[in-house]
Formats: C-alpha cells, sequence, structure tokens
C-alpha cells in the first residue's frame, strides 16, 4: 500500500475520473465516481493526523485560524500540472479531521457542452434582472454558472465582479474584465460586499450562492438598479426556486416581494445529474424563462400555475424537467 499523499490521490482520482475525494479518519481513501463513492484499496488507511499534514500547508494563518475557531473551513486551490480543486475541512467524531474534495475542471467549459440546450445561450443576453442556477449538491450548478459567465466575457466587453467562497474556477479576461473576490480574504462577507461592489461600476454581479434572506434580499436589490446579478441557490426545480425565496421573507413583505421579483427575475436553470440508460452521468435540466405571463403569475403569488407555463412554453426555451427526461429517451 501507498503511503497518504496529496498529489497521488489526486493523480489517481484524475486517472479515474472522480468527481470528489474523501479522507476519512480510520477509513480507506474514498473517490464518488459516476456517481458513486468507491473504496481505493492503493493507499494506507487516513489518519486524521496525516490529514492534517498534508491538508494545512495550503493555508495561511487567517485560514489556520478559522478553522480552529469554527471547526470548519472552506477554501480552494491548485496544483500545478494536476488542476484546481474545492475542499471542505471539517472535524467528525472525537476531534477527527476529515477532508472533502471536489475536483474541479482546468478549463471553464463551453456553455452548450454541458448538455443544454442551445436555447439557454439567450441567457448571456440579458442586460439586467436576476438569474439563477439551482439544484443539490454536485448537480453541476457551479460549472454552469462558471460556462454562463465566460461566454458573457468573450462577448461583451463589460466589468464583471465575482463574489465566492470559496473561489472555484479561476477566469481570465476576455473581451471583458473579471474581479474575483472571495470571502474571507477579499470581503468580510457576501452582503458586506454588495454593498461596496455597486460603487465599483459593475455591469455584471455574480454572487457564488444565496444561502439566506440578506444575500437574497441583496441580489434582488443590486438587480433593480439596473445590473445583471448571477447566482445559484440549493433547490430542486424553478418553481420551489421562487418559493423557498419567498419562504425567506416576513409575511408582511410577500407581496411587495413577489412584486419586485416578477418584475427582476429573468431566468431560472434547475438541473442535476442523472444515470442514464447507459449509466453514463448525464444532465437533467428544467429551464424558466420569465415571460409576461410568468411574470404575472409571480407578482400576484400563484406559483402553482407557473408549471403548466413551462410545459407550453418551449418557444422561449422553457422546459420541464419531465419533458427534459422524454427528450433523452
Amino acid at each position: 500500500m501507498e503511503k497518504l499523499s496529496l498529489k497521488d490521490v489526486f493523480k489517481e482520482a484524475s486517472r479515474l475520473k472522480a468527481s470528489d475525494i474523501h479522507l476519512l479518519h480510520g477509513e480507506m481513501v474514498l473517490f464518488r465516481i459516476d456517481g458513486v463513492l468507491k473504496r481505493i484499496d492503493q493507499f494506507e488507511i487516513v489518519k486524521s493526523c496525516d490529514v492534517e499534514k498534508i491538508i494545512f500547508p495550503f493555508f495561511d494563518l487567517k485560514q489556520n485560524y478559522s478553522f480552529e475557531q469554527k471547526k470548519e473551513l472552506d477554501f480552494s486551490f491548485g496544483l500545478e500540472g494536476l488542476g484546481r480543486y474545492r475542499g471542505n475541512l471539517h472535524r467528525v467524531a472525537k476531534g477527527n479531521i476529515s477532508l472533502v474534495v471536489r475536483v474541479l475542471p482546468e478549463i471553464i467549459p463551453d456553455l452548450l457542452s454541458l448538455g443544454l440546450p442551445k436555447e439557454i445561450v439567450s441567457f448571456s443576453e440579458f442586460k439586467n434582472g436576476l438569474i439563477l442556477i439551482t439544484g443539490s449538491t454536485g448537480s453541476g450548478k457551479s460549472t454552469t454558472l462558471s460556462a454562463l459567465v465566460d461566454r458573457i466575457n468573450s462577448e461583451r466587453a463589460l466589468n464583471i465582479i465575482t463574489v465566492e467562497d470559496p473561489i472555484e474556477y479561476v477566469y481570465k479576461n476576455k473581451l471583458g474584465i473579471i474581479k474575483q473576490k472571495e470571502v474571507g480574504t477579499d470581503v468580510e462577507s457576501f452582503n458586506s460586499a454588495l454593498k461596496n461592489i455597486l460603487r465599483q461600476d459593475p455591469d455584471i454581479i455574480v454572487v457564488g450562492e444565496l444561502r439566506d434572506k440578506e444575500s437574497m434580499e441583496m441580489a434582488i436589490k443590486a438587480s433593480e438598479t439596473g445590473h445583471l446579478v448571477i447566482s445559484t441557490l440549493h433547490t430542486n426545480g424553478a418553481v420551489e426556486t421562487i418559493e423557498r425565496i419567498v419562504s425567506e421573507f416576513p409575511q408582511e413583505k410577500v407581496t411587495g416581494l413577489c412584486k419586485r421579483l416578477s418584475s427582476n427575475l429573468r431566468g431560472i436553470i434547475s438541473q442535476e445529474l442523472i444515470l442514464n440508460s447507459s449509466n453514463e452521468r448525464v444532465l437533467l435540466y428544467e429551464i424558466l424563462v420569465v415571460n409576461n405571463a410568468v411574470k404575472n403569475l409571480i407578482g400576484t403569488g400563484n406559483f402553482n400555475q407557473i408549471y403548466s407555463v413551462m410545459e407550453s412554453g418551449s418557444k422561449y426555451g422553457m422546459i420541464t424537467k419531465e419533458q427534459c427526461l422524454k427528450r433523452m429517451r
């Protein structure tokens, strides 16, 4: 058996096309391959002290202190010749350290290479409003968001500012310019960053994730000032996404919130990765485009009728997951 080496583990993950790596005290190294966790027996059993030795050299003093205080840390890093990774370090039973790492593609993929329909290109043409990309953990939200931003960056000379926790994909300036800010390193929080970004002449604001009422409020407010805001949310469908946002706010504000959303929401991409008949992982998606009919339903709070509009809205680029499944057969 080989000793635990971060580079060797990552090389093997790359060879096996793993999406995630798990290092858990007392266990074999685990890779998630095609959505399934598999034990890798070529490495020694993981020990908490080994995890600490191989990952702590990547942290600065601030990150070390944050982990000691919170017992958990989100971070990203790159290894020359291997690629970029997003990690979460956390403590488990008896104070042992566990590490989960998401493998990130080195090159931001083209938007249409992800399995989304060609109509999705229209999302890169919006000049203002709010675009949301939703799905569960591991559904490819970050990849879709990055591909959309990179397409805009390639086609329009705009000032794009991102707020991420942590930074995953590293963009290069193309026709536009991109300034990436990492929470905890470059900015104090999503909310404080969004307040200050509005003074930095942005055209597009990218928020890595809307996590709470405050970040949702700030994102909606930014979209109301004539900017395009793009973000992600942990929900499993377009209608559920709208319901989730509304549920975060007190009842007395719901009527006003619905009107604000109806005016500023431009579209929702909801996605998940599933196995097809050939046992290959493919993208199952749902797309909501906010046309006049959808705008009226959101504004009046009739969310339960939106799905039927999506079913008949193919000429606007809309599709439900059920319709998407039928296309795959």
